[in-house]
């Protein structure tokens, strides 16, 4: 159960919160940088200060959120992901409360950091990826989502796209 105080509030248009260097998560985790942000949500770069491995943290800022709905997706996502062990999907490590910068409470996710870049990376900023390359991406997603779909409920994923899924300096991708 999510405490009180991550209820959702009205998002404040006018708020803008930088993100502050240096900022640790739960006492271990020393944020870098920010991989990429949404409306209601960001993805960290983080140094896991205990284990010695990069992570990335999907946080959900609670302070931007306009609907309870967001919370219960999130939590949705976290104990699907926790269940899924397949080399296509990256590795949940841990799912906690924390503080935004600014304060705020916020619920992070702490995944396996992918190395290697996204698909839609080496689509505007090549290299260009050969017949081979292309046909091992779509057999390794093609994969993921057999995976995914055999489950008992079925997971569906909802947004794929080139920018979610990573390519392994290997070549192997991963469904983000």
């Amino acid at each position: 159960a999510i405490d009180a105080k991550l209820r959702p509030r009205v998002k404040d248009a006018s708020s803008t919160e930088p993100l502050e260097s240096p900022r640790t998560i739960a006492g271990r985790y020393r944020v870098q940088r920010v991989l990429g942000e949404g409306s209601w949500s960001r993805t960290l770069l983080a140094e896991d200060t205990a284990e010695s491995r990069q992570v990335a943290i999907k946080e959900l800022r609670v302070e931007h959120l306009d609907d309870w709905k967001h919370v219960e997706l999130f939590q949705r996502e976290a104990r699907v992901l926790r269940l899924i062990d397949h080399p296509g999907v990256p590795r949940v490590y841990e799912v906690l409360e924390a503080e935004s910068e600014s304060g705020k409470p916020s619920l992070c996710l702490v995944q396996e950091r992918i190395e290697g870049r996204s698909l839609r990376e080496h689509i505007e900023h090549g290299p260009l990826l050969g017949e081979r390359e292309i046909e091992r991406i779509t057999h390794g997603v093609l994969d993921v989502l057999e995976h995914l779909h055999s489950r008992i409920p079925p997971v569906y994923h909802r947004d794929i796209k080139p920018s979610n899924i990573m390519v392994r300096p290997d070549g192997a991708p991963v469904l983000i």
